[in-house]
């Protein structure tokens, strides 16, 4: 039996009738309609499989961008949080230096 792989029948340099048939004999065993069911199923599975390639990666690329972003609003909202306490901080230890200063300028009178 010969063996002729699929991408020979896909290729597109202007094929015979003749050669097209034979090529699908080959791949049914001698049967033209299974050969034409066999390259079916392989380019059924094919897309199938690649199909799903596709999308897997799809979705990995997907996750690592939104993994980022996440982290990075994360990221923004700690350092908001922590800018809001450094700025109570600062301001109450202001409050308690005036306080200090005017009771000192109360004491000199």
């Amino acid at each position: 039996m010969e063996c002729i792989p699929v991408s020979v029948l896909l290729a597109s340099d202007g094929k015979t009738c003749a050669q097209i048939t034979h090529i699908l004999k080959i791949l049914g065993n001698g049967s033209m309609q299974e050969g034409l069911q066999n390259f079916y199923a392989y380019a059924e599975g094919h897309g199938l499989l690649q199909g799903r390639l596709q999308g897997a990666a799809g979705m990995l690329c997907v996750s690592i961008t939104l993994y980022f972003i996440l982290n990075s609003w994360k990221m923004k909202q700690s350092l908001d949080n922590k800018e809001h306490s450094l700025q109570a901080a600062i301001k109450e230890s202001s409050q308690v230096d005036e306080t200090n200063v005017d009771a000192q300028d109360f004491s000199k009178q």
